[in-house]
């Protein structure tokens, strides 16, 4: 699974898995050698992603989340996260040069919750945003994926796009219409090719 990093240590791992629990139950492993196979056969089964993005500047800036839905080529939803208190999250940090410094990557932990909703957390540095919800009708826009953007290079302040989820667009195969779910990395041809989809991007001010 190409979404989760080698970087992440297995306690990192197991913590996740047994901590982001949507059961009423009690989670239990096995004591013995877990192998990095065992890993992603557990995410995989909990349907859980783990999604690192690499961000990098000369200079400091605020930081924050937005969460962007469009639906019938318009932006109809616009919400910034928010920590525990209820106030927006903005503080300030000096991006990492090193990529390879684990400071410097942001984390989005998806889950999918139900066939139609998917929930998640964003993590960067110490910074734990509150988890959000993307909700989709499968009636009307049918199945929706992930689609992982380039890991942003800071070159001043705005908005930098880093994951969306969208429904499928269609197109003419052999006289058929068949489901694509590949797109570019711009906005603005992504509204214009499918009818409903979600864009997590990083704020930087």
């Amino acid at each position: 699974m190409k979404t989760v990093s080698k970087v992440l240590s297995v306690k990192l791992v197991i913590a996740v898995l047994l901590t982001v629990s949507f059961s009423a139950s009690k989670a239990q492993y096995s004591r013995g050698f877990i192998e990095e196979e065992d890993i992603y056969a557990s995410l995989e089964f909990i349907g859980l992603n783990i999604y690192k993005f690499a961000l990098v500047s000369d200079s400091t800036y605020s930081v924050n989340i937005l969460q962007e839905e469009y639906l019938n080529h318009e932006c109809v939803d616009s919400v910034l996260f928010v920590d525990e208190e209820g106030m927006q999250t903005m503080k300030s940090f000096g991006f990492d040069l090193s990529v390879n410094q684990d400071t410097s990557f942001l984390r989005i932990i998806t889950k999918q919750e139900t066939d139609s909703t998917i929930r998640y957390i964003a993590r960067y540095r110490n910074m734990n945003f509150s988890d959000r919800e993307m909700k989709y009708s499968l009636h009307e826009h049918g199945k929706h994926k992930f689609r992982e953007f380039a890991s942003p290079k800071i070159q001043g302040k705005g908005k930098y796009p880093v994951l969306m989820l969208g429904c499928a667009w269609k197109q003419d195969f052999n006289g058929r219409k068949i489901d694509r779910f590949c797109y570019t990395e711009k906005i603005e041809e992504i509204n214009s090719l499918i009818d409903h989809f979600f864009v997590i991007s990083i704020v930087v001010d």
